[in-house]
């Protein structure tokens, strides 16, 4: 993933290695990865380059935001051994969004 910070006189672009371990708590390992990164409470618009058809979940989720005024649930599947795809999580998004919002 890549952010990029513009100020007025140039772009800052940070890259971001992610790897991320369905072991442990999405959320816990995501707010850590954001805390590394410079300038993120700073108030400035930041753009982030996402991989792939990531970009259409951002986009539904903004989506559903803007006509609904949170954020909905997310279900987390995992496959299993024998191939079938099995509840491993769900996310409330709206939780996270506030819980962030706690430590600017």
């Amino acid at each position: 993933m890549r952010m990029l910070f513009p100020d007025e006189d140039d772009i800052q672009v940070i890259t971001i290695k992610v790897a991320l371990s369905r072991k442990n708590p999405l959320f816990s390992q995501v707010k850590k990865l954001m805390k590394e990164i410079p300038n993120m409470n700073n108030g400035e618009q930041s753009i982030v380059i996402l991989p792939g058809l990531t970009v259409a979940a951002a986009l539904i989720l903004a989506y559903i935001h803007g006509v609904s005024g949170s954020f909905p649930l997310e279900v987390e599947l995992l496959k299993d051994r024998s191939g079938t795809w099995v509840l491993h999580d769900i996310h409330d998004l709206e939780f996270y969004r506030h819980e962030s919002r706690r430590n600017r």
